[in-house]
């Protein structure tokens, strides 16, 4: 287990509505397993923002862009979990051959996509408008002209 806590806790992923019983092949305490995957979650949310300002959104005061990072690790460590639990349930031979089963299995790994996806929102919005750059960007839209005879 890493010595630096993440921002997202175990229980946000209990509230979230992972059990233990959802992941019968872990050792050990279910909390414990959750800060396993949170702990890789952080790593994911470090690589784009880096160690020194997540370690200032860790240990400032509740904020925007701390409850940004806490929901982009939540949502990464929901992603694996989703994961995990299709990988687990889709070992078991008996199971894979029912139709039920597999398509299951499918909106596990739906799941697990739009976790991500909201993962990286979240992290989009951490990094703010310039994409992590010290430049304004700047565009224009160029759109034609609509011309419309009104006949009367």
């Amino acid at each position: 287990m890493p010595d630096s806590p993440t921002i997202a806790k175990a229980g946000d992923l209990k509230n979230s509505g992972f059990t233990a019983e959802q992941f019968p092949g872990h050792d050990g305490e279910f909390t414990e397993y959750l800060k396993g995957v949170l702990a890789d979650a952080r790593m994911e949310v470090v690589g784009v923002i880096g160690e020194a300002k997540y370690t200032e959104l860790k240990e400032g005061d509740e904020s925007n862009a701390k409850f940004q990072a806490r929901q982009a690790e939540r949502y990464f460590a929901t992603a694996e979990l989703w994961r995990r639990r299709k990988q687990y349930s889709d070992s078991s031979a008996m199971n894979a051959r029912e139709t039920g089963f597999r398509n299951l299995y499918a909106d596990f790994e739906k799941n697990a996509q739009r976790a991500e996806e909201m993962a990286w929102s979240y992290l989009d919005l951490l990094k703010g408008p310039t994409r992590g750059t010290t430049h304004l960007q700047t565009g224009t839209v160029h759109s034609g002209l609509i011309k419309r005879e009104l006949n009367e």
